[in-house]
Parts: C-alpha cells; structure tokens; sequence
C-alpha cells in the first residue's frame, strides 16, 4: 500500500455492526476517553475519506449501508449506533455525518482533501471492540463519583456563606476547588465575598508553589514552614519575663535611679534643696525672718513629707513668708497647701502660668491626668518600675489631694525684684521646657535656681503626656542668659545642685549647642524635602554630645525632639501624600489582616517580629490582631507581650514607662480616669467663668441639634453673670447676651457646684427656691442635659 493510502491515526473506519468512531465513548478511570481533541477528529475524517473515497458513485443523499452478511440480526440490535454518511456540498467539500437514532453529529472538514481512485478498491479496515461490561461499569462508578464530589462541593460552597470560620480547618485543596465552584456558579452573588474567601485559613502555599521551574532546585528553602501559633501557656513561658517576671530595662537607666537619692541638700548658707522625695525638687530660701519656698512639689503628701524632715534641721522653724511657682506643671504647684500657712502672703508667679494653670484644670484636665499618669508610670507595678527619668516617681494618683493655691502676685514684666523674708530676689522670664519659666537669681551668693531649663537628661522639645512644642530659639536664648551670669552654684528643679562656675558654664554650652543642633539639622532635612519619619532616623549628635551625661535620653529623645520640631513648623502634615488620607485604627487593623491571610496568620507574624528583635512591627501587628478580634486570648498576650518588650529596650524612662502602663490597661489592671474626688477638688479651685468655659468642650452635639436659645446665669453671692448661647449644636459665652435670655437663672456659686457634682438635683433646687428661674423649664433643662456634666 502506498503512503497517501496509510492511515494517519491509529483509530480505523468502523464495520457495520460495531461501534462508529464518532459515538461518544465510554466513561472509564482515563480521563483521555472524554475527551477527544480537534486533531484527532481531524485524522478520523481523513481516514473515512480514504477508505470510501474508492467507491463507484455518487455517495451524495445515500445511506452507506454495510453488505449483507449472515448477521444480520446484531445488525438489527445495533440500529441504536449511529452509522457513517457522506456528501457533498455545493462547493465540493465533502461533509461526513454520522446518522444514529440517538444523536447526529456533523463534522466539517475546514480544507478539501483532493480524492484519488486507490488502484485496488476498498481494503479491510479494523474495528474497535465494543465496550466491555467492566467498561460500562465502570462508566456508571466514574459517572456516580462525579455527583458525589459535585454535591460535596455544592455543599461546601454553601459552607463558606453560612459557616467560614469552620471552612477554615479544611485542607488547602478543598478550599481552592471551593473557591472555583463559587466563581463559576455564583459570579453576582457571591463576587464580593469570593474575593476575601481565605481571610479565614490558617495558613497559605509557599509563593515557592508558583514559581517557574528554574527555581525548583531552591524551592525547598523558600518553602514557609508550616508554622503552629503556640498555645497562651506556652507563649507565657516563652516570654516569662513580660508575663510574670520582671520586665528588665537598660543598664544606664537602671544606674540613672541612684541620682535620685531622697535627700535634703544644703547648697550653700541659707540655701537648700530637697531631692527625691517626689518627681520635681523643692528649694527652700532661709531668710532673717522667715522662709521662701519656690516650687511645692506634686501634691500636699510630697511636700509635708519634705516639710517632716526639713523641721528636724535646726533653725527651721520660721514661717513661710512666700512660694514661687516658677512654671505651671503640676509636679511644682499641686502641693503649696502642705506649707500656705495664714502667714503666706505672696504667691509669686508670671502671667502666662497662671492662665496655663486654669487649662490644665478645665480645658484639658481628663487628657492631661490619662497621659501623666502613663508617662510617669504611676500605676506601674513597683518590681518594672525604674524611674521617672527627670525624678524617682510623680507620687500622685486618683486620691491624691490637689494643693494648689492660685498666684497672688503676676510678673508681667521680663525682670521682677522681689524682696521677701529678708532675701533679695531677682526673678527672670527664662522660656525654655515652658513658656512660663522663671528662674531666680540671688546674685549676693552667686545662686541661680534654674527650673527646668536644665535637667540631667537630654532636653524634652516635646513631652509625650501631651504639649506644645518647646519654642528650641527660645530655649536657646535662656541658657545664654543663664549663662551671662556666671553662677557658681546651679539648682535645678530635677537635679542634684551643680558647683563650679566652669562647669556651670559646660553643661550649659553643651545644652544649648544640643538643643539647637537638633533644631538646626531638623529644620536643614525639613527643607530638603525630607518627611519627618525619616529625618527622625537621620538626625544624630555629634560624639561629644551623645556622650555628654547631661545629654543622655533618659527623658527626651533625639527622634521625638525631631518630630516636635517638625511639627512646630510644618503642623501634623508631614508633606507625603499618604498621610493625607489616613485610615482609622480598625480599618488599618482589617487591612493588615486581609494581607495576612487570618488573625491566626497575623499574631504568627507579630510572633516571628518578636523573636526577630523588630519589636515595633511586632507591636502594630499584634495590637492590629487585637483589634479585629477583641475575643482573642492570644492577640491580647501577644500585645502584651509586645508592650513589655518595647518598654525593655526603651532607655527614656517616659517611654518605658508609657508601654509598661498600656499594657496593663490591655490587661484591665489600670483604668485612669479622674476620681469624683479629684473632679470636685478641681471645681472647687476655679472661679464660675472658669467652669462654665468648659460648657462648650462637653456639650453632646447630638442632644443640642435643635436647642437654639440663650440662658442667662446669675451668681448673687460673688457677682458674676454668665450668658449662654445654644445654636444647633454649639454652645458659646457672651456677656451680656447678644438677645433677650430665653430663660434667666438666679442662684449661688455653692447651690451651683452641688447640682454640677450631682448632689443635689436641679429640680429640688427649683422646688426649695434655692434655683431661680424665668421662663421655661423644659428648655434650661434640655440645655443642661445636652452637657457631660461628668466627663473627665
């Protein structure tokens, strides 16, 4: 037989009888035989062309029909198989059919093969058997399989909507073939779901699985692990330090504790300090007949305990003729009541501290109280306590008795003589750590109080309790007008007195030179085009001031003064566009977990960060966990684990102090809020304009959307009136009122103070006659309670 006349496929032309080569075929374990391709289709109507190509005649609109043969009854039994025709078309391409009683398939050939007589008619062609009952067997297993595994995963699929988490626990396969199902059968309904359906695995493919095969010799160590987060039991014995032991801290802040031995210091005659006993030093100036006391410490316990000691020293019994506040912070004011005797007299302060001392009562008292008390760590457990940084510890909580007397006598000018208990006092506005600052110089004995413009710690720009940014020109200007006066003896409002005027003169070169080199090189990148993240990394100083002792970060930090000082220029837009749009906490939180696959996946990572030493990442991957499943035992351990570990590295106590405190608040062991107690002493020391200047911060917008009235308020007993005005859900002061009063009360400062501390009820003070009112009642009493009369 010639070549044209070979076959190209390996399938023949089917007898009479048997199974035509176009019937679709039996289903069976190979996937091959459901499957035919478009060349070998292709091969099967070449063949038959060949083969039938020989016969005399036109085949057109006639039924090849096999010859007779003496079997003709299995011929009757396979009428069911279909059976080859062929004809042609208009254009002489040749269309085989395949004519059965159960289906008609029509193939066409894309090409015409140009037809031949072959020189010996038409040659034997071989059959393919017909099944075998094992075949059509296994047709009905192979066919039953298929329902099964397509109920299953119908079933699945119906699982991810009802029941994800459970979906979650199964094999990584079954999930991805799931997933399939869903994108086919359900593209509407399900598309948004479809493309968070693995939020809830346990744990992905190696990225390895998808690379191009160049890489399979390596992909064995890419591989990820399959890595189990541990159990909350073992996770406590992994970090026991951070759980149940002692949180341990840097050998220099560890050292830096020794520097604030408790004790009284004679500086020189007459001049004394006392260091240690609270967060803040107290100076006491002995004078020919009395004493001056600058600076009270940071509540009445601290300085009666200072008071104690000092009352054993002899000559020490004379009055106290005068306290100078030389700044309004708390740790210098809050304990004047312990010695403002009847014979206080004076109660020195500059201008600005006195109205800085009315916000830190109204304005922003509940902020204040929350993050003094982290950044001082108040509430710490004493065994992770280290210091303060600038002292051993604010000695104030939710208990303590707020001292303050107000200031009698205000500096307005930058230069103030005082003489006072025999003592010649010459008070100097020095703006530095606030803008308030003071010093006091006794230039017969050659002592300069310098306040808080030097502490033995590299310098706060900005503290993280919450403050403006120190103005660092201003600073500057104060420590060359320290400077200017050659003092031979230095105390500090944090420190242990220094002696020498040349080394007077080096701690306030190297501090001011340190103050404006962070100034100077900030503002250098700032200029360049440099976010602030990064000039924060940039920014380092010179040698011999990184190793100055006075420079050391045990309270301020070179990153922190960058951003203060960034801030200070810029406001809080770093200038990248990503922080123009930036997303809340738990957005933040729920993208992180999206990326990681689930929570499980998420505290994994924040686990490796851990263990790695990037214990910043660790924080914000945990503390994201924590967010999105506030239920979980281990996103909660694992955020306090790094917590504690952040507080570990920090050598700035205040930072230490602030991750220790967080931590114990995600435990639910610390809650810093005001006490009652502390709400009503703070009432009690401001005037009513002061009080009701906290009226317009606390009202609930909500419950003022639709109050549009004025209120006037009358105090008979100290004389004071106070008009204000509700407008859709603000509320302002304005005196005299800007229209007639809607409603006019008349009362007392007392009756007032007992219906804002809730003990007595506006009603029953209206009903006893003790609360005046004209107009309506209904409105004066929306108005009232539109406001957090409570807030902190």
């Amino acid at each position: 037989m010639s070549k044209r006349h070979e076959s190209p496929s390996p399938q023949r032309v089917p007898t009479p009888g048997h199974s035509s080569a176009f019937q679709r075929p039996a289903f069976s374990s190979a996937r091959h035989r459901f499957d035919s391709s478009a060349s070998d289709t292709e091969a099967h109507v070449q063949d038959i062309q060949k083969n039938f190509g020989r016969m005399n005649g036109d085949l057109k609109n006639r039924d090849v029909r096999p010859p007779a043969s003496s079997t003709q009854k299995q011929l009757d039994s396979d009428l069911d198989s279909p059976v080859a025709s062929k004809e042609h078309t208009d254009e002489g391409t040749p269309v085989v059919r395949s004519v059965g009683v159960q289906e008609r398939v029509e193939i066409r050939q894309e090409r015409p093969q140009p037809e031949a007589e072959p020189p010996f008619g038409v040659s034997a062609v071989k059959v393919q058997p017909k099944p075998s009952r094992r075949e059509s067997a296994s047709f009905k297993t192979g066919w039953r399989t298929l329902r099964v595994i397509y109920f299953v995963l119908s079933f699945l699929c119906i699982l991810v909507v009802l029941h994800p988490l459970w979906f979650d626990s199964l094999p990584y396969d079954i999930q991805s073939y799931t997933a399939f199902l869903l994108a086919q059968y359900f593209p509407s309904l399900y598309g948004g779901r479809r493309g968070l359906l693995f939020v809830h695995r346990r744990r992905r493919p190696s990225h390895d699985a998808f690379s191009d095969a160049s890489s399979e010799g390596d992909s064995s160590e890419g591989d990820d692990e399959d890595i189990e987060l541990p159990s909350v039991k073992e996770l406590e014995q992994e970090f026991f330090n951070y759980t149940a032991g002692h949180v341990p801290s840097p050998a220099p802040l560890h050292d830096h504790t020794a520097e604030f031995n408790k004790e009284i210091i004679k500086v020189v005659d007459d001049v004394y300090v006392a260091v240690g006993y609270g967060l803040a030093n107290s100076v006491i100036l002995n004078g020919t007949d009395g004493l001056v006391v600058v600076d009270t410490m940071e509540s009445t316990a601290t300085m009666q305990a200072v008071w104690d000691d000092w009352l054993k020293l002899p000559n020490s019994d004379r009055p106290v003729k005068a306290i100078i506040y030389t700044h309004f912070h708390t740790d210098h004011i809050f304990g004047a009541a312990a010695v403002a005797t009847p014979n206080v007299t004076e109660v020195h302060a500059y201008w600005l501290t006195y109205a800085e001392m009315s916000k830190v009562f109204t304005l922003t008292a509940g902020t204040t109280y929350r993050r003094s008390m982290r950044q001082f760590g108040v509430f710490v457990d004493p065994e992770d306590f280290m210091n303060a940084g600038i002292g051993p510890k604010l000695h104030y909580n939710n208990k303590e008795e707020i001292g303050t007397v107000m200031p009698t006598h205000i500096m307005q000018q930058e230069r103030k003589t005082v003489q006072v208990a025999g003592l010649n006092l010459q008070l100097l506005h020095a703006p530095g750590e606030s803008k308030d600052q003071i010093v006091v110089w006794l230039e017969d004995k050659k002592v300069l109080l310098g306040a808080d413009n030097v502490y033995k710690s590299l310098p706060n720009i900005y503290a993280i309790r919450g403050t403006e940014t120190r103005d660092c020109n201003d600073w500057i200007a104060s420590l060359d007008l320290m400077r200017s006066l050659q003092a031979e003896y230095l105390v500090l409002g944090h420190t242990r007195p220094v002696y020498g005027k040349s080394e007077i003169a080096s701690i306030l070169v190297a501090y001011r030179d340190a103050i404006q080199f962070i100034h100077d090189q900030t503002v250098r990148y700032m200029n360049k085009g440099y976010y602030v993240n990064d000039i924060a990394h940039m920014v380092k100083l010179p040698s011999h001031l990184a190793e100055h002792p006075y420079l050391q970060p045990f309270y301020g930090t070179v990153p922190w003064a960058v951003r203060a000082i960034f801030t200070h220029y810029m406001g809080w837009y770093s200038g990248n566009p990503e922080d123009l749009a930036v997303m809340s906490t738990q957005e933040k939180a729920e993208f992180l977990l999206n990326l990681a696959g689930s929570v499980d996946d998420l505290m994994i990572r924040a686990l490796e960060s851990l263990r790695a030493g990037q214990l910043n990442w660790a924080l914000e991957l945990a503390s994201a966990a924590h967010h999105v499943d506030p239920s979980s035992k281990h996103a909660r351990l694992l955020r306090i684990i790094a917590l504690r570990a952040n507080a570990a590295a920090q050598t700035a106590a205040t930072g230490r102090n602030w991750f220790l405190t967080a931590a114990m608040e995600v435990e639910g062991r610390a809650e810093l809020k005001l006490s009652d107690y502390q709400k009503r002493q703070t009432l009690a020391k401001i005037s009513l304009q002061q009080q009701f200047d906290l009226l317009p911060v606390r009202l609930i917008p909500e419950k003022a959307r639709d109050l549009n009235c004025i209120l006037q308020f009358r105090f008979t007993d100290v004389n004071e009136n106070v008009c204000v005005h509700y407008r859709r859900g603000i509320a302002y002061l304005k005196w005299p009122c800007e229209g007639k009063p809607d409603v006019e009360v008349e009362s007392t400062k007392s009756v007032w103070l007992e219906i804002v501390n809730k003990d007595r009820s506006a009603a029953l003070a209206v009903a006893r006659g003790d609360l005046k009112v004209k107009g309506s009642i209904v409105t004066l009493v929306r108005a009232l309670l539109s406001v957090e009369l409570d807030a902190d």
